[in-house]
């Protein structure tokens, strides 16, 4: 009895066989559409957020730039009034001062920032 029915379970086997392998082909194949599925998908991510980000971090540093150009160009306007008003007492005590006495003026390029001219890049 029993080589017998190790005879069909032999049997049995041997029918099951080919229809096993085309399953394991299919999984096989039905796997490897996922995989790369999963490639592409990956990859698409990847790429999609990648030029964000590095928009983003670009946006953030011109915006730093932009606060930082705001800035020197209020210290510039501070400086330009406080000079224009330091080269405006010179002249007022000059007149003050009558015909005769020294007059202490500012510098030529001081004045030459007053009046929005650089000798250097002419």
């Amino acid at each position: 009895m029993p080589v017998a029915a190790t005879r069909h379970a032999e049997a049995q086997s041997e029918q099951v066989r080919p229809a096993s392998r085309k399953l394991g082909r299919k999984t096989m194949i039905v796997d490897c559409f996922g995989a790369v599925g999963l490639l592409i998908g990956v990859t698409g991510d990847v790429a999609g957020t990648g030029p964000d980000a590095k928009l983003s971090q670009i946006r953030k540093e011109v915006a730093v730039l932009n606060d930082r150009q705001r800035q020197a160009r209020g210290q510039l306007g501070t400086f330009a009034s406080r000079l224009s008003s330091s080269v405006t007492r010179a002249a007022v005590a000059a007149d003050s001062a009558g015909p005769g006495s020294p007059v202490v003026a500012p510098s030529v390029p001081a004045l030459h920032f007053v009046a929005g001219i650089n000798p250097i890049f002419r």
